[in-house]
């Protein structure tokens, strides 16, 4: 007895330990798999008899040894997989089938998501125009050829933004899927009663990797100061190219303040790289009036604090693009979604470089965007309360059902030579051939700007003679031509992709 209890001290003191030192480091992700490892073990001490002292002490020593090996390894912890194969009991998943088949609540139909910018955003975009298009719902969208309002970096506001239907401030919208920057009033307003938010959000490292590779084009303003790139080199930029760029930029942090002064808060060079994620979440107003915006450089940390529990409250909850199924279990449990609305299919997925930016550059990295790191911090503990709360088994195990509809879906619909691409060659997705007139596979498979025009036509159609555009310009902008002379073709999108017959064009 005396060993048993021995063993018991010393393991859960040990995990107890390892637990606060990640908390103090801010490691969230290592944080939720000691978590569990503590659970286990205490699981482990109730159920186990005198004569296991032996069996607890060796469970013991095997966690404290893999947060050695973490420790130790060099592999880059920012670098999170999104792919995630969850340890599901077969029974588990049969039970968590039924229980999602016969539960009694009603599909929560308003919904508003806040779409940030290279946070697997693109493909929650495409779930949620599915999920709209299915519903009938009335979506809340821009008059711009990608849908965005507020296209600066400002907060989205009456008097200098756009989005159909604006002139019809009685009608309401059931759900929005485009990029905006946050104002609680104006979405408040515009959105029906009682609409449930959320949002989705990644490691800011690799967020600002990703953004830097993937906006070059729009970055202009910034690079052209380095010196590294022949005039006119505008597009294209070798991966290598890239990274040397990054790596300039972060190697001095007062440069890296100078470079940013000579960019307009407005301009896309800033609003792609300094905070790119807290950004979208609009401004924060303090107890003496003074109102913050993300590119304010110094932001006490207690002004932050209080902006993100604003934001907490605001929000049912914010995904974590690194765990990403989860997020989608987490939308099937809360607002009351089949499998089936959430499935699938990756877009947008940038190639692996192989490279990385050096530990100085992410030091740097994390002094400039400070921020958007506490912004991480904040809702990546939020998001596993938030799992913890449901279970996490239980969420796994819609997680793991979500993955094998996805595939299944995949699998009927779209391309082999697609979905075999090992992410080496830039292949679009295209349908099978003899599945043109399934509408669920033409849902699945459209997405992006192709499905906004869609959605934008459909919504002045909705409107009908009520409905006036809000553009300022004197004459036709390019957006409302393309809606007037592509209208026959964009209804007939939506009444096939509505499941009204007709097939994929």
């Amino acid at each position: 007895m005396k060993n048993l209890n021995k063993a018991l001290f010393f393991g859960l003191f040990a995990l107890i330990v390892v637990v606060e030192i990640f908390v103090h480091l801010h490691d969230q992700q290592t944080i939720s798999k000691l978590r569990t490892s503590l659970q286990e073990f205490r699981q482990l001490a109730e159920d186990t008899p005198n004569s296991a002292a032996h069996k607890i002490s060796e469970f013991s020593n095997q966690k404290i040894h893999q947060v050695f090996e973490f420790f130790n390894s060099d592999a880059d912890d920012s670098q999170q997989q999104t792919d995630v194969d969850y340890e599901v009991p077969m029974e588990l998943l049969a039970s968590e089938t039924q229980f999602l088949e016969t539960r009694q609540c009603e599909s929560e139909k308003n919904v508003f998501f806040l779409k940030t910018s290279k946070t697997g955003s693109q493909t929650l975009m495409a779930i949620m125009q599915r999920f709209g298009i299915q519903n009938n719902l009335t979506f809340f969208l821009g008059e711009s050829m990608n849908g965005a309002m507020s296209n600066l970096q400002m907060p989205i506001t009456y008097e200098r933004d756009c989005w159909i239907g604006k002139n019809i401030p009685e009608e309401k919208f059931q759900i929005s899927t485009q990029h905006l920057k946050y104002n609680k009033e104006v979405i408040d307003n515009v959105m029906e009663p009682g609409t449930k938010f959320f949002s989705i959000i990644r490691d800011p490292t690799t967020n600002f990797v990703s953004s830097y590779r993937y906006y070059q084009y729009l970055l202009g303003r910034l690079w052209s100061q380095f010196g590294l790139r022949e005039i006119g080199e505008t597009k294209g930029a070798s991966s290598e190219l890239l990274y040397k760029e990054m790596e300039h930029f972060l190697e001095d942090e007062k440069r890296a303040w100078r470079y940013l002064k000579n960019v307009s808060p407005a301009s896309f060079a800033r609003i792609g790289t300094l905070r790119p994620q807290l950004i979208f979440f609009g401004s924060f107003t303090d107890v003496n009036g003074k109102e913050w915006m993300s590119y304010d450089r110094d932001i006490p940390e207690e002004v932050l604090q209080a902006w993100f529990k604003k934001l907490d409250a605001d929000f049912e909850f914010v995904m974590i693009m690194e765990y990403y199924d989860l997020g989608l279990a987490l939308l099937v449990n809360e607002f009351c979604w089949s499998i089936e609305d959430v499935a699938y299919l990756k877009v947008n997925a940038q190639a692996h470089s192989g490279l990385e930016l050096s530990k100085k550059a992410v030091r740097n990295l994390e002094k400039i965007n400070y921020p958007d790191y506490a912004l991480y911090r904040y809702f990546n503990e939020t998001f596993w309360e938030k799992v913890d709360s449901i279970g996490r088994a239980k969420v796994e195990a819609i997680a793991e059902l979500i993955g094998t509809k996805s595939a299944e879906i995949a699998q009927r619909c779209i391309q082999d030579e697609y979905l075999n691409n090992n992410g080496t060659q830039k292949i679009k997705p295209r349908l099978k051939e003899g599945v043109y007139e399934d509408a669920e596979c033409g849902r699945f498979l459209m997405h992006g700007p192709s499905m906004t025009k869609v959605t934008q036509r459909y919504m002045i159609d909705h409107f009908g003679k009520k409905y006036k555009s809000c553009s300022r310009s004197a004459t036709p902008t390019t957006w409302s031509e393309n809606m007037e002379k592509n209208k026959e073709s964009l209804r007939y999108k939506y009444k096939f992709l509505s499941g009204h017959g007709g097939r994929f064009t």
